[in-house]
């Protein structure tokens, strides 16, 4: 079954449970997710990047016509959605959901853009996603040995990209997302040797009370 991220994350607040979101990479990936999902009787939604595939719109078909077919509510979410031209490509790809990730952006300029791309997707009946706070990356240097701006090296600077409570009411309210990505300790990638895990369950659950859309949460 084809879905939203809305309605399926919707219910999983409701009922007090998470789904999960994995990135496919291949067909294959798309098919074994799917399945697990069927087995599991759990609802999925099918992470995709414009990385992800040379041809993307047929990648995209390929995964919709699977989700039809499913036993489980599946979605579509383009996952960190780009810039302008990236995100209407994947609106006319009849992505189901859309992530607009500009967690780098200062708040007034976030909430500008993303509110712009909501309207526009509400419109043509999909769900958007947005991230506030930033999850950063500990994928390390690049080939000049230069980290990069959103590179995550110790505690501190975790915790300086955390959503804030009051923030992330005023940006729901002000956007109008159908749920919202917070930074509240976990990254992407691997960690550098020597920093280990932590998560700030007391924000997360902060969050949760005062933020009236469902929460995602980012990085592994």
């Amino acid at each position: 079954m084809l879905y939203t991220m809305k309605p399926i994350l919707d219910k999983a607040r409701e009922d007090h449970y998470a789904v999960a979101a994995p990135n496919v990479l291949d067909y294959k990936t798309i098919d074994v997710a799917i399945k697990t999902a069927e087995k599991k009787n759990a609802p999925i939604i099918l992470n995709v990047t414009f990385e992800t595939n040379d041809d993307l719109s047929t990648f995209v078909n390929y995964a919709k016509d699977k989700a039809i077919h499913s036993k489980v509510p599946v979605a579509i979410n383009l996952d960190h959605g780009g810039d302008y031209e990236q995100i209407i490509k994947s609106l006319k790809m009849d992505f189901t959901s859309i992530m607009v990730d500009r967690s780098m952006l200062e708040f007034e300029d976030n909430i500008k853009e993303v509110s712009e791309i909501v309207k526009i997707a509400h419109t043509l009946g999909c769900s958007v996603e947005a991230e506030l706070g930033h999850v950063g990356t500990n994928i390390g240097a690049d080939s000049e040995g230069m980290l990069g701006s959103n590179t995550i090296i110790t505690e501190e600077d975790k915790k300086a990209t955390f959503t804030k409570v009051e923030e992330a009411v005023e940006y729901v309210e002000r956007t109008k997302v159908d749920c919202l990505a917070v930074a509240i300790g976990t990254v992407h990638g691997l960690y550098p040797k020597g920093l280990k895990p932590s998560i700030d369950f007391e924000l997360l659950k902060k969050l949760r009370d005062a933020v009236k859309v469902p929460l995602v949460i980012h990085g592994g």
